[in-house]
């Protein structure tokens, strides 16, 4: 079919907008549920009941986070022809590290001068976090526990991807599905064990199958609109079934590889309108959104007069995650893009970077 070859190969090249839009909608929820944390630990007040518990779902976005690395791991590795492991790694590092160790400073700086107490941590604490070791990623930007699984996803699947894509992918399967099967049976001990057995690489594994079948030309792309109504029911269960009464993984894993193969199959069969493609922009700077939304969450709600701490809470969140939304936009354009482009330009930079 010269239509759908044509599809595939500007799937390949391009933007696929609904999913920069899945980036950009699960970073949002994952600030939203910061901020709303955040007020209500100070005592702010719900506007119904169970608020808490329904804002909550946001964590969600983290799940849609992990399968999409999955699958864009595969998009990147397949429209390189010329694959060097070593090269696919420098490049996910410096993609990750700089702008992170640049966000743990503002970060940490805004809790040094604004906090009551600075954070309790020492210097083994911070070279961890710097790091993103295992158990110690999350000691200055709590959030930053995800990307220690997000750089172990990346170091696996480079070296893996020596192989080729297809043998590559299968040990990569082997290879988790294994360490999370002897993870069930010794229940090992320490955080870097921990990790390599935690269920959560599975997500990052079947996003990369959502890839596959993308660069395969396997896409079910007419059941696209079916897929993400499915999953929309599927976390709409998980909050009515209760998400604390089941693991993470089983609450919103399935539901998150759904609505990705789903978005995906649904653009490969209809070209994104234009909202999508307008919306999806902000995509781009949902890592930096990521990072920094923290920081900025806790340097706003602490200038909140305490007398005004009855307020509603919800409407508050929205306003300050949409100050964290422009201002993540902002960091985006005006720092980690320069960053990134002079990280291209230099090869000595690039290479302490992946240092």
């Amino acid at each position: 079919n010269p239509l759908g070859v044509t599809r595939q190969m500007e799937l390949r090249r391009s933007t696929i907008h609904s999913v920069q839009l899945l980036r950009a909608v699960a970073a949002a929820m994952v600030t939203l549920f910061h901020a709303h944390e955040f007020l209500f630990k100070r005592d702010f007040t719900a506007i119904f009941p169970g608020e808490d518990y329904f804002i909550g779902f946001g964590r969600a976005g983290v799940h849609i986070f992990f399968v999409i690395s999955g699958f864009i791991m595969v998009m990147t590795a397949h429209s390189d022809h010329d694959y060097s492991a070593r090269r696919f790694i420098m490049r996910r590092l410096r993609r990750i590290y700089p702008i992170y160790w640049l966000s743990a400073a503002l970060c940490y700086a805004t809790f040094w001068f604004l906090a009551p107490q600075p954070l309790p941590v020492g210097a083994g604490d911070v070279l961890g976090a710097l790091l993103l070791w295992p158990g110690e990623a999350p000691n200055i930007i709590g959030a930053a526990w995800t990307l220690s699984f997000e750089v172990y996803f990346y170091l696996c699947f480079g070296l893996a991807m020596i192989l080729g894509l297809n043998r590559g992918l299968l040990l990569l399967a082997a290879f988790f599905i294994g360490s999370i099967a002897a993870g069930v049976i010794v229940r090992p001990q320490g955080a870097v064990l921990a990790q390599m057995t935690n269920a959560l690489l599975l997500e990052f594994l079947a996003g990369a199958a959502v890839g596959w079948l993308a660069v395969n030309n396997r896409l079910p792309e007419r059941f696209g609109p079916m897929l993400v109504l499915i999953s929309v029911v599927l976390f709409g269960a998980g909050i009515a079934y209760g998400y604390d009464r089941l693991p993470a993984i089983v609450n919103w894993g399935p539901a998150s590889v759904l609505l990705v193969l789903g978005v995906v199959s649904w653009e490969r069969r209809s070209a994104a309108n234009m909202a999508v493609r307008q919306i999806g922009k902000l995509g781009n700077s949902s890592y930096a959104l990521y990072l920094n939304h923290q920081a900025i969450i806790f340097a706003l709600s602490i200038t909140i007069p305490v007398g005004l701490s009855g307020l509603p809470a919800l409407p508050i969140a929205i306003a300050i995650s949409l100050v964290c939304i422009v201002l993540g936009e902002l960091i985006h354009r005006y720092v980690e893009n320069p960053l990134l482009n002079m990280l291209k330009a230099k090869p000595t930079l690039r290479t302490a970077a992946a240092a």
